[in-house]
């Protein structure tokens, strides 16, 4: 992850389209960063050496603000969207196929 928001915020493309869970780990290196030095005195000073190398704070700025940097998230098999449509007729579909139904084609386009 952190090499990645690296190269993206590196990348001199009008727009780019990246995968979303590679935004995940900020939270383990959250985590990490706010660990007491107490629990574990080498991962803060690991963190931060890795942070400063790859010059993070900065990457990860230019990559969550820039507006033609887009996170799509991974396909899942989530049917909240079905199950709450759908719970009159007896039907369970993932929540790509149900919205597949219900959005015209140029819905997504439009937002």
């Amino acid at each position: 992850m952190l090499y990645n928001s690296f190269v993206i915020s590196q990348t001199p493309h009008d727009i780019i389209i990246a995968d979303g869970s590679h935004q995940t780990p900020v939270i383990g290196i959250n985590s990490l960063t706010s660990m007491s030095s107490l629990d574990e005195p080498h991962f803060q000073e690991i963190t931060w050496h890795i942070i400063e190398q790859f010059n993070l704070i900065n990457s990860l700025k230019k990559t969550m603000t820039n507006p033609n940097i887009v996170y799509m998230v991974k396909y899942d098999s989530s049917q909240d969207i079905g199950l709450s449509i759908l719970k009159d007729f007896n039907l369970t579909l993932e929540d790509k196929t149900v919205m597949i139904a219900i959005l015209n084609s140029d819905d997504i386009t439009k937002l």
